[in-house]
């Protein structure tokens, strides 16, 4: 009986311990900060370029022999967690063709938002200037090289990385391998807003067999003035292991007209990346097919690959060369109509 009794004791004493101890932890959290920052640019020279400057991207204004150093994005901001519920972000960005009237570079807001974490079981609310679902929060993590050029919507321009709005992001499936995301905001991206439609975001995302097979199927829907509209639809498909991460993402966007036939757009990206070394050198590839239906009946291709070495984490020192294709433009066919640039790209952040 005494046996039974101090067993009984001894775990009621041990499970008021746990509790306060859990307790003392929850009590034990204090709101901290901290900074973050992010910078990408490059030493480039222009191997070829169109005589016509008919072309697209960063460099579609350089003539051959052209070279330089450039900052081509830069981040600052701070990181402040109220709770473990509550955290907020504010980030400026800048850039080389961010400029000051008087020509020096210049800043605007990336990020400023609230994030309300697990508002309900495994989703975030998050209100203000944030990253949208096109492309931020799956695809361009995939590719891993935002430093080295963007993911195709985003160099095509074909959509937004951040806007102005509401949104919430969560678990489908309780381990994190299936996700949503779904967004309301003014897409005006970093513009004020000016008229009363908002652009309506939305992804589903998937890491399956071991987080090897990875999925996405992506739309947005914008209404505007005169009863124009523009929707989009974006899938990806790739396979990762932990040597190579390969994928596929072709998209089509169309935009209705009042007048005339409506626009179109389509295109596909190949995805590319590997491990040479480990933790120490990386190679990388990605090649864009773009078609505008519309009346400039524009046919591009632009491919990059280069290799990565990292002399230690966070730094990295980037060879890569980067080439634009079009030898049809504006229903003409251009000769000559090929930019090639060839860089070394470095990127830090902390």
């Amino acid at each position: 009986m005494k046996k039974i009794l101090l067993s009984a004791v001894f775990s009621v004493a041990l499970s008021i311990g746990f509790i306060n101890a859990q307790e003392a932890k929850r009590e034990e959290f204090k709101p901290n900060g901290k900074v973050l920052g992010e910078v990408f640019g490059d030493y480039y020279y222009m191997i070829k370029g169109d005589t016509l400057e008919n072309g697209v991207g960063g460099y579609n204004k350089k003539h051959k022999g052209d070279n330089g150093f450039s900052i081509r994005r830069f981040y600052l901001g701070y990181k402040y967690n109220f709770s473990e519920k509550f955290t907020a972000k504010l980030m400026f960005e800048g850039n080389d063709d961010n400029l000051l009237t008087n020509g020096k570079r210049s800043v605007n807001i990336k990020y400023a938002y609230v994030r309300w974490r697990n508002i309900f079981s495994g989703s975030d609310l998050i209100i203000g200037a944030q990253s949208t679902p096109t492309w931020s929060r799956f695809t361009e993590k995939i590719w891993g090289y935002r430093s080295v050029e963007k993911t195709i919507l985003d160099y095509w321009k074909q959509g937004l990385s951040n806007d102005l709005g509401v949104s919430l992001s969560g678990n489908i499936v309780s381990d994190g391998t299936v996700r949503y995301n779904f967004m309301v905001g003014n897409g005006a991206a970093q513009k004020p807003e000016f008229d009363i439609f908002k652009k309506v975001y939305g992804s589903v995302n998937a890491r399956l067999l071991n987080k090897r097979l990875l999925l996405e199927l992506y739309g947005d829907y914008e209404q505007q003035e005169f009863s124009e509209d523009k929707f989009t639809v974006k899938g990806f498909v790739g396979f990762q292991n932990d040597k190579l991460t390969v994928g596929i993402e072709p998209f089509i966007k169309q935009q209705s007209q009042m007048v005339g036939e409506n626009i179109k757009m389509n295109g596909s990206t190949f995805m590319a990346r590997g491990t040479i070394i480990d933790q120490k050198l990386f190679g990388f590839a990605k090649l864009d097919v773009f078609k505008n239906s519309d009346n400039t009946n524009e046919y591009l291709e632009f491919s990059v690959f280069g290799i990565d070495y990292q002399p230690v984490k966070g730094v990295h020192i980037m060879p890569n060369v980067w080439v634009t294709n079009y030898n049809f433009l504006n229903n003409i066919v251009i000769e000559n109509g090929t930019d090639v640039v060839g860089r070394v790209t470095f990127w830090f952040k902390f």
